[in-house]
């Protein structure tokens, strides 16, 4: 007995700095992915088999440095930010000044070289006893081999293809979806590599988007002389997730969560129309697009080569804000922040929770009277979960946490961003318009994006209210379904359009109608929402 224990002891003497480090990799990795898993350990435990390969040679060492700076960088993470690195971390680590970034280190500059000093001696320490290590380094290369390229693979293409959404996006956005699956096994590196190539690919695709030549579709031709009637500001808000039938608007009886609508339903001067809107797809990706650019469920390339609805205002001589309290990035942000970009100004929220009541105090800050402006809003809105959707004034009106109350309560604060655009609209002389739409509906408790998920994730509101002289109502009915009464998002484009003083062609009004009888679905695939409709029937 006393021979096995000094045995363990000599074992825990030559090899403290490994056993240490192996330590210190499990607790980061348990830190980062929340949970434990046999995959999560095996991945912290395969990194000191790399490090046993590297120990052979010195001139190997600076990879090794280099490694255990990243691992350093994870150990920032999961002890002091406490969360995994995200796309708005690294958007800021890579887009930050230089002088900013000089200005951060020359506070910090000691914290940061003292940290790095101790970790690469603990790293030289560690590998000169990897070195004098009894086991072949051929063990290590095969350990390293087999967890890399067959066991991690299998379990990561495992869980891509169990979830539809992931299996769907994969060959579009291979880095992003790698960077999802990757997060609760593989936090230390791999995720880092995934979450820095997800946000190259971004960067790559917003390059070329600003770099393409767009133009306005045939049919639609910006009037020569300028137009009295015409708004002086166009609010143009962008719900997330709001279901119509849950609208006390639209007669919803069992709570009264669009109680500002409803006491400007009839009010004068101003004049509120709502429209019973179909969403172009039951995800923000595709829905967003179709609804401020040309794109249409039949035909959704026409977003990166005509003209998206900033561009054609900015032609139009309206200065642009793009307000947004979601992303910028990510595979289902990036082609709705390539437009956004084209905004004279456009400002994006990192953070979360967000608040959709922020941007009212944006677009005050922003609000110009004397110019014509176009100010588009991309709320949060209803998104699942919907807890956070709403504040303290929203719960105390509707208590409770089931999930019908909680979807009240984030309509109901929706409704509080609405009246608060509409009181910025007291300062505009009776010149400017507010045309509100939700980016889809939603199966409430179980969210959006499901191909059986029926017409409740495609049921939006549309909501018009005109403080000017333009004939918005005469507009809008051009564009509705005469036969369903339906009026697309998909078909904003071309209302906003008018507003801002184009031409739309009788037969490009007639086509947008018979288009827009479809909706674009999760599998990529375009659907008469008419079927749809008999399904759940």
């Amino acid at each position: 007995m006393n021979l096995i224990l000094k045995k363990i002891l000599k074992f825990i003497n030559d090899y403290k700095f490994t056993l240490l480090f192996l330590s210190f990799l499990l607790i980061i990795t348990f830190n980062l992915a929340e949970q434990f898993s046999i995959l999560n350990v095996l991945s912290a435990i395969s990194f000191i088999f790399i490090f046993h390969l590297l120990s052979k040679y010195k001139l190997l060492y600076p990879i090794a440095i280099f490694i255990a700076i990243f691992i350093g960088f994870n150990a920032y993470f999961a002890f002091v930010l406490k969360e995994q690195m995200s796309y708005g971390v690294m958007a800021s680590f890579m887009e930050t000044y230089s002088d900013e970034a000089l200005g951060m280190m020359s506070v910090i500059w000691w914290k940061v070289a003292l940290t790095l000093g101790l970790l690469v001696a603990w790293i030289v320490f560690m590998m000169n006893e990897l070195k004098k290590i009894s086991f072949s380094r051929k063990i290590s290369l095969a350990v390293v081999l087999i967890f890399w390229l067959i066991v991690a693979p299998t379990f990561i293409t495992t869980n891509i293809l169990d979830k539809h959404w992931l299996k769907r996006d994969f060959p579009t956005s291979p880095f992003y979806i790698l960077f999802e699956v990757t997060g609760k096994d593989h936090p230390i590196i791999i995720r880092d590599i995934m979450v820095f190539g997800s946000y190259w690919g971004e960067k790559v695709k917003i390059k070329e988007y600003q770099e393409a030549k767009r133009t306005l579709p045939e049919g639609v031709t910006l009037k020569n002389e300028g137009d009295s009637i015409l708004p002086k500001h166009i609010f143009v808000i962008i719900g997330e997730s709001a279901n119509r039938d849950y609208m006390s608007l639209y007669g919803y009886k069992e709570a009264k969560t669009t109680p500002f609508l409803d006491s400007i339903k009839s009010a004068l001067p101003t004049k509120l129309n709502y429209y019973n809107g179909i969403a172009a797809a039951p995800i923000t990706r595709f829905a967003v697009p179709m609804a401020v650019s040309f794109a249409d469920p039949l035909n959704l390339d026409k977003q990166y080569t005509e003209k998206n609805i900033v561009e054609i205002a900015n032609n139009a001589g309206y200065e642009t804000i793009w307000l947004s309290s979601q992303p910028k990035v990510g595979v289902y942000e990036t082609i709705i922040g390539n437009m956004a970009s084209c905004a004279t100004v456009s400002d994006f929220d990192y953070g979360w929770p967000v608040e959709d009541l922020d941007l009212v105090e944006k677009a005050k800050n922003n609000f110009k009277e004397g110019q014509k402006q176009l100010i588009i809003l991309h709320l949060t809105g209803s998104h699942i979960p919907y807890g956070d959707k709403s504040d303290k004034i929203d719960k105390a009106i509707f208590p409770g946490k089931t999930n019908d109350i909680l979807y009240w309560q984030s309509l109901h604060h929706t409704d509080r961003v609405l009246k608060g655009i509409y009181q910025l609209m007291d300062n505009t002389h009776n010149s400017a318009v507010m045309y509100y739409f939700s980016d889809h509906g939603e199966v409430i408790g179980q969210a959006h994006g499901f191909l059986t998920g029926g017409t409740a994730q495609f049921k939006t509101p549309i909501v018009a209210i005109n403080r000017s002289k333009f004939p918005v109502d005469s507009v809008v009915n051009k564009y509705i379904d005469p036969k369903t009464s339906l009026l697309s998002t998909s078909n904003t484009v071309y209302i906003i359009s008018e507003m801002l003083g184009y031409d739309i062609a009788p037969d490009v009004v007639k086509d947008a109608i018979e288009i827009n009888k479809y909706v674009y679905h999760v599998d990529n695939k375009s659907y008469l929402y008419e079927d749809i409709m008999k399904k759940d029937k």
